[in-house]
């Protein structure tokens, strides 16, 4: 069980009045005869305990606990003011609290440990997105060279081929946006974002999609939010799950994208539904679902949830409601 510094240090005062009380109570009867063969009378007895051993403990405790309340409230006050500003730049992985400026001396070491480990931190989240971004550059040459090579061959399997290519470097640029997402310039390199706008641009550019696919896609505004972010990461992550529920969808059906109210984004679909364990599965960190249907929740469905949750936000599944997968931004 925690407990406070406030709580422990009134505990201690507490047991210090105790035993000085005592002590000093032993002391004034032993000086003034209290416990001798005769005592004085009770209301001398008394006074002298109260003025030798109930005043000065009483003013000793109340003095010193008013200046060590004064002392802990400074010392909070501060450490709270730190820790909002831990808390505000922890997506940037630069957290830093000065071993100066009113933090107290067995604090400090602390503090700067905690210093340390954020530059660490920082510094390895930038080697990773450095590599992600010049190994995702060497990989798409090599992919736009054979594509061009595949424009050549005039057999269906070049076709297949092609595509196939076409997919492998949208996921890598799907890698490449998680990458940015998740950098520790995310946050300065974030704008003010409409999710309104994000999924009316998401239904225009499906709709050929969806209609040559014999199905419908729409858009129900219900008054989005707005929030910062990376508006094509987050577009990116919202294109993927509706063309999951297109997929999911059988011909003549159709998928509403439900913008709003607030921070909210809702994707409804005519399929099947994924319940709330398997869509947990699914979104799992590295997780290939070799085993995944024909609409395509796999790798590029874990890469739009870890999207939405760099941008503090959540998928769900509404199910067996209705089939649907909800994206909910805090704030």
């Amino acid at each position: 069980m925690r407990r406070s510094i406030q709580l422990q240090l009134t505990i201690g005062l507490l047991l210090a009045g105790l035993i000085s009380g005592v002590v000093m109570a032993v002391f004034v009867a032993h000086h003034y005869g209290l416990l001798s063969a005769s005592p004085p009378p009770l209301m001398v007895a008394w006074r002298e305990i109260s003025d030798h051993v109930i005043v000065p403990i009483l003013i000793f405790t109340t003095t010193f606990g008013l200046c060590a309340a004064i002392v802990l409230r400074s010392v909070t006050n501060h450490l709270r003011k730190e820790t909002e500003k831990a808390t505000a730049s922890a997506q940037r992985l630069d957290v830093y609290l000065p071993q100066a400026d009113g933090l107290p001396s067995e604090i400090a070491p602390f503090a700067q440990s905690l210093s340390d480990l954020s530059i660490r931190l920082k510094r390895h989240a930038e080697l990773q997105e450095e590599f992600a971004q010049d190994a995702a550059h060497e990989l798409k040459t090599p992919l736009a060279i054979m594509e061009l090579e595949l424009d050549q061959v005039d057999e269906p399997w070049g076709s297949r081929m092609k595509a196939n290519i076409q997919s492998l470097a949208g996921l890598i640029d799907q890698l490449l946006l998680l990458s940015r997402s998740q950098s520790a310039q995310a946050a300065d390199t974030a704008q003010w974002v409409d999710l309104g706008e994000i999924a009316a641009s998401v239904v225009g550019d499906l709709a050929p999609y969806a209609v040559h696919r014999g199905k419908d896609v729409a858009l129900r505004d219900l008054g989005a939010g707005s929030m910062t972010g990376l508006e094509e990461a987050l577009s990116t992550a919202i294109r993927t799950l509706t063309i999951n529920a297109l997929e999911a969808t059988p011909e003549g059906g159709s998928v509403t994208i439900e913008a709003g109210p607030g921070r909210r984004i809702v994707i409804y679909d005519d399929g099947p539904g994924i319940p709330p364990d398997r869509l947990s599965s699914l979104l799992a960190r590295g997780k290939r679902m070799d085993e995944s249907t024909k609409s395509g929740t796999g790798l590029g469905l874990a890469i739009a949830s870890r999207i939405v949750e760099a941008h503090g936000g959540e998928i769900q599944s509404v199910f067996p409601q209705r089939s649907a997968i909800e994206i909910i931004f805090s704030g």
